[in-house]
């Protein structure tokens, strides 16, 4: 028996077998990898009941090949699968406990959430997932030396592996959090669908790839690329599902949005491509979030208190304003009935102010503070 599986039973975790990687089912020929072996509705968090030490046992000397999975919801573990590594490194990096890396060449870690979500994908509609309630999350089945390690992320960096052995980073109680997915929808970038989903609508990313955008890396459920807006040479822009968002300058967008940065079609151009396509009108949240992010800069200060400075000061007669205050807030309404003909409602300036607020957390140039 594996030392990690060892590890996983003394850490009091639900673990299921599940088929490794390529292999074939008998029956039908197709790969069933990652699909358990067992019945496993019985053990289903929502159930209450998750397999015994004596079940576990029982199961290592059925089925040698098995890798294993943990049973999420229990003990309220929560595991955050993240396809794109930007994401974790600009946003999720204070994240350190019980962090492994994923085949793919993404990043998972398990938490303890107090409120323990139902399993959801695309959070903010970018790539990444939750496994909670009633799910399962493969684990890494054996540990691989500091050398074959190393050697990976070597074969990463000269482009001539895409492909990784599951591992930990970091084997370590999982941190504890209050409520996962909303630390997630607040701290994470938003991408919204500007379309609604149709027949022959493509994705963006099949869009992408299918217009041979000048793709840097191709992930799969993302793809990243140099941003056309800010001229930048090292890609910060992503590619996900329902659009696009850019880590240095902040643009965003849908795939209508994306049609227009990357060529010169005009709208009625973009209707006869698709005939189908219809575009879906922003909301008067994502509105004031778009109103806000080209009019402000995120600073924080040396205890990591958020703050907007803004680009035009001349309505409050002061250049940084802390993000959850009085004059933020009226800032923010003013400013948007401005330009959108409406005083947004209470719930969404408390959204938009809680949105930047984890942005900046995350994200915010840390300086020292001086106000004009």
């Amino acid at each position: 028996m594996s030392s990690l599986i060892e590890k996983y039973l003394e850490a009091g975790w639900g673990l299921i077998p599940v088929r490794p990687k390529g292999h074939v089912n008998s029956k039908t020929g197709e790969i069933d990898e990652k699909a358990p072996y067992v019945k496993w509705s019985d053990f289903k968090s929502s159930c209450g009941n998750k397999p015994d030490k004596h079940q576990i046992y029982r199961w290592i000397a059925q089925f040698d090949d098995a890798d294993w999975a943990v049973l999420t919801g229990h003990n309220n573990l929560v595991l955050v699968d993240i396809d794109d590594p930007n994401l974790y490194d600009l946003y999720l990096s204070k994240f350190k406990n019980c962090i492994m890396r994923t085949p793919s060449g993404g990043i998972s870690f398990l938490v303890r959430s107090l409120v323990v979500p139902r399993s959801v994908t695309r959070i903010n509609g970018v790539a990444v997932d939750i496994k909670a309630v009633d799910g399962y999350a493969i684990l890494p089945s054996k540990e691989m030396s500091p050398q074959e390690i190393e050697r990976e992320e070597a074969e990463e960096k000269d482009g001539t592996r895409r492909d990784f052995t599951r591992h930990w980073i970091n084997y370590s109680e999982p941190e504890e959090v209050d409520d996962i997915l909303k630390h997630l929808e607040v701290i994470l970038p938003q991408v919204l669908p500007d379309v609604k989903p149709g027949k022959n609508i493509p994705s963006a990313t099949q869009w992408a790839r299918d217009h041979n955008l000048n793709i840097s890396y191709d992930g799969g459920r993302y793809l990243q690329m140099c941003c056309p807006v800010h001229g930048d040479t090292k890609p910060s822009l992503s590619i996900y599902h329902d659009g696009y968002y850019c880590h240095g300058c902040g643009a965003a967008g849908g795939l209508f949005s994306l049609i227009k940065l990357f060529t010169d079609k005009s709208d009625d151009e973009i209707y006869a491509e698709f005939p189908g396509i219809k575009k879906q009108k922003k909301t008067i949240t994502d509105n004031v979030i778009e109103i806000v992010r080209e009019r402000v800069k995120l600073l924080r200060d040396h205890n990591n208190n958020s703050y907007f400075k803004l680009n035009d000061y001349s309505s409050v007669g002061i250049n940084l304003l802390p993000i959850k205050s009085k004059i933020t807030r009226y800032w923010i309404a003013t400013t948007s009935e401005e330009v959108i003909d409406k005083l947004p409602s209470e719930s969404v300036l408390s959204y938009v102010m809680n949105h930047y607020d984890g942005q900046c957390v995350a994200t915010g140039e840390k300086t020292e503070i001086f106000r004009r």
